[in-house]
């Protein structure tokens, strides 16, 4: 019997990129070994920058040894099973010692929440779609404490930002909409047999200018892992924002009063509280982490900061320069 591979992949958010990580067994999921080289890859990687292919070579030679396992070899690649791998990784505590929390404690987290349980269960051979199964199953908790009886009750897309995810600004809820407003209704009519409900939205905060599919709060669970995929990215997700049509238009006049007291010399905090009335502690909500809080507005809105700081100090080098 020969062996199939499955690729998961593992959100990097110091890295800001995702990883490949592959897990290989028999076509009826037993014997399941998972790829160590992939596990240095993950621990390596810096901002932009994946690790070199040299590094993980030389890298996984020594932890192998230091951790006394014997992988298989297949295709060059070292497979370990669910102990070994353990065994390796715990011999690793000195690499990925960066971000908040470090890359060497989120990989941890996702290795035991998602692939080793996957491994052990011997369903790792299904593929990538199997890892949604907790986080949906978390999500719905999540969703029945937010709305309560009204878990049932159609809302749109972008009244469901606002309370599940405590975003205020419209142009990065439109961002996220863009993005996700297709898969939400592919993965209703997929399920569902039929397709949205279409909803008459009297609200004053443009819901019927992008689109009037209506979906129940316990419905939208399924687009939940797509959404953090995007918020644990602000860079790209300001990029996307900036080049979407309608969500550019919601931002021209919040940019250039944004632009006005960046002049000012004002702080990012100071600016981000006077436009949007957003602090690091104001829009707090249970992160896809287990126990964590985290504040996906004031990440995203610092990321734009960044982006307008850089383009003023670019066009303040150019007017010394052009003297």
């Amino acid at each position: 019997m020969g062996l199939i591979v499955a690729h998961f992949s593992f959100d990097n958010r110091y890295a800001g990129f995702s990883h490949d990580v592959r897990v290989y067994s028999d076509e009826n999921g037993e014997n399941t070994k998972v790829v160590l080289e992939d596990f240095i890859s993950v621990l390596l990687a810096q901002p932009y920058t994946p690790a070199e292919d040299e590094q993980i070579i030389t890298i996984i030679e020594e932890k192998i040894k230091f951790s006394e396992i014997s992988p298989s070899i297949h295709n060059g690649w070292h497979l370990a099973t669910v102990d070994q791998a353990e065994e390796f990784y715990s011999c690793c505590d000195d690499l990925g010692d960066y971000g908040d929390p470090t890359v060497y404690q989120s990989f941890m987290v996702w290795w035991v929440e998602v692939l080793r349980d996957l491994m052990e269960k011997k369903i790792a051979h299904v593929g990538p779609l199997v890892t949604r199964i907790p986080t949906w199953q978390k999500e719905q908790a999540k969703t029945r404490r937010i709305f309560g009886e009204e878990v049932k009750k159609k809302i749109s897309l972008r009244e469901w930002y606002k309370i599940y995810f405590k975003l205020s600004v419209e142009w990065i809820i439109t961002a996220l909409i863009d993005k996700t407003k297709l898969p939400m209704s592919y993965a209703f009519r997929t399920n569902v047999g039929s397709k949205p409900l279409s909803l008459k939205f009297n609200d004053n905060d443009g819901s019927k200018d992008y689109g009037n599919n209506g979906y129940a709060p316990e419905e939208l669970v399924a687009i939940a892992p797509d959404v953090y995929v995007w918020l644990n990215k602000p860079k790209e997700l300001v990029t996307a924002a900036l080049d979407n049509k309608k969500a550019s238009k919601q931002a021209d006049e919040e940019i250039e009063e944004l632009e006005g007291l960046i002049r000012k010399g004002m702080s990012d905090d100071e600016i981000l509280h006077q436009i949007w009335k957003v602090t690091p502690e104001s829009h707090l909500i249970e992160s896809e982490e287990e126990g964590k809080l985290r504040n996906y507005q004031y990440e995203i809105l610092k990321a734009l900061m960044k982006l307008e700081r850089d383009k003023y100090a670019r066009r303040k080098d150019s007017r010394i320069t052009n003297i």
